[in-house]
């Protein structure tokens, strides 16, 4: 049996990947953090950087610890997030629906003016409950991109 390295030597073009011009980094060096604070049935994380296909599943994993520790009211903070893909949107889909399930609810805080816009063209921000940071308004977020 041929070995992963042998097989991509001897067959370099199963393994050719296109990378489109600016999206060239590697997965596991994606600019990506949560901090987690979780009190009396409420929980907030805080989302920084990309938001995507290979950072969304650590965010599923937190949010499916979250409810089975009890937390029924969950905020995710997304001022740091500076992408979102359609994997993020599902894991915060999931999430909601989840915790809706159990009587509760996910809310969605501060999205950078991007993440606003991409929340809005899928049409989750009538699905989510959406709130500004302390400095702005929603209303901000969509002049912004007007």
């Amino acid at each position: 049996m041929l070995g992963i390295q042998s097989l991509v030597e001897k067959q370099p073009q199963l393994f050719r990947v296109d990378i489109p011009a600016g999206r060239e980094k590697v997965a596991a060096v994606t600019d990506f953090g949560l901090v987690v604070n979780q009190t009396d049935g409420k929980a907030s994380v805080v989302v920084s950087g990309e938001l995507d296909m290979y950072t969304a599943p650590r965010l599923r994993e937190e949010l499916v610890g979250l409810t089975t520790r009890g937390s029924r009211d969950v905020t995710v903070d997304l001022e740091a997030v500076n992408f979102v893909d359609s994997t993020a949107l599902g894991v915060l889909v999931g999430g909601l629906k989840r915790l809706r399930q159990l009587d509760g609810d996910l809310k969605l805080k501060s999205p950078s003016a991007q993440t606003f816009r991409v929340l809005e063209l899928t049409g989750l921000t009538k699905v989510f409950e959406i709130t500004p940071n302390e400095n702005g308004s929603l209303d901000q977020l969509q002049d912004s991109d007007s």
